[in-house]
């Protein structure tokens, strides 16, 4: 399925991480080494914390009350405060040598995406441990959750797909214009880094395309 996707233009060239906060949308940029706030309606920055050594996938997390962003060669979770930058914790990769590119958390878990094995981890809080995993066919940029839903960003394909979170089969699959490296849910709409226009970008989705008939 072909969708429309309306764009915001933002600062930055080198998007890849993306969350839904405090009626915000909040970004990672590569090339900026930071953190952006931005607000949804007209892009206006609204807040920017730096983040050395900062990589794809950003998540908000504890009630909103943080924010994690992957960071390092070795791809290691960084907690921060949203409204200081203040560095909370950091933990390390929990599957050590693979690619981690994705966050999504939930209050029963946090959802990571991997390149290099392909696979979607939903893990315990307390501890990273695995409470399910889930192979996937191609590498996910990124993953959210949406109307009970798993989504996950596939850069390659330009597209986002959408997941049954207990067995990991493909429901919908929409096609975008963009590359889709970051995802995320703001309640209504899917909104996606583009990482080749320097944008991001909203898709309105019927609640039928989350559903999976038997």
């Amino acid at each position: 399925m072909i969708v429309r996707a309306d764009s915001l233009p933002v600062e930055g060239g080198q998007l890849c991480g993306l969350a839904w906060l405090d009626g915000l949308l909040w970004y990672s940029d590569a090339g900026l080494q930071a953190i952006v706030a931005v607000d949804p309606l007209t892009g206006a920055r609204i807040a920017r914390l730096p983040c050395p050594q900062l990589r794809g996938g950003l998540a908000a997390a504890d009630g909103g009350a943080q924010l994690i962003q992957i960071v390092g060669a070795d791809r290691r979770l960084r907690v921060l405060d949203p409204y200081t930058g203040r560095q909370v914790a950091e933990y390390p990769n929990p599957r050590p040598g693979a690619r981690l590119s994705g966050l999504h958390d939930t209050p029963g878990g946090t959802w990571m995406a991997f390149r290099s094995p392909s696979l979607l981890d939903l893990r315990r809080h307390a501890d990273l441990d695995t409470i399910l995993s889930i192979a996937v066919s191609a590498d996910p940029a990124d993953v959210t959750v949406a109307g009970g839903a798993l989504v996950v960003a596939d850069q390659r394909a330009g597209c986002l797909s959408v997941l049954d979170p207990e067995t990991g089969r493909v429901g919908t699959r929409l096609l975008v214009d963009g590359s889709p490296a970051a995802l995320t849910w703001d309640g209504h709409r899917l909104w996606f880094c583009d990482a080749a226009g320097g944008r991001l970008c909203s898709v309105e989705v019927a609640p039928d395309d989350l559903g999976f008939p038997a």
